[in-house]
């Protein structure tokens, strides 16, 4: 596996960091309701489905923390990520948020 189930605990160490970038893969008006702080929706991202609608944005992070509602979806965005070209080229750190906001417990945005 080329990319990390990340737990919960530590997302607090990542919000607002230098480098990372937390996608939200849920539905834009379900971003918009609340967020994990500093995370961009993938329409920020100039994407409406998948980060690989842009896979230059790969080249722009060291590191992806994604995140949807339950954490299969942002599961299965992490697998088809790394098998892109684009993350063979770059290769930033992915990781999937275990249980999405489903089990976050910190403050929204």
């Amino acid at each position: 596996m080329q990319f990390e189930i990340m737990p919960q605990y530590e997302i607090s160490r990542y919000i607002g960091k230098e480098g990372v970038c937390i996608v939200d893969i849920r539905a834009y008006d379900k971003y918009l309701k609340g967020h994990i702080p500093s995370a961009y929706h993938l329409k920020s991202l100039g994407c409406s489905k998948s980060l690989l609608e842009n896979p230059g944005v790969l080249g722009r992070y060291r590191h992806f923390i994604i995140y949807c509602d339950r954490g299969v979806s942002s599961i299965n965005e992490c697998m088809d990520i790394c098998d892109c070209d684009h993350y063979k080229k770059f290769r930033p750190r992915i990781s999937s948020l275990y249980g999405g906001m489903a089990f976050y417990r910190g403050k929204l945005a």
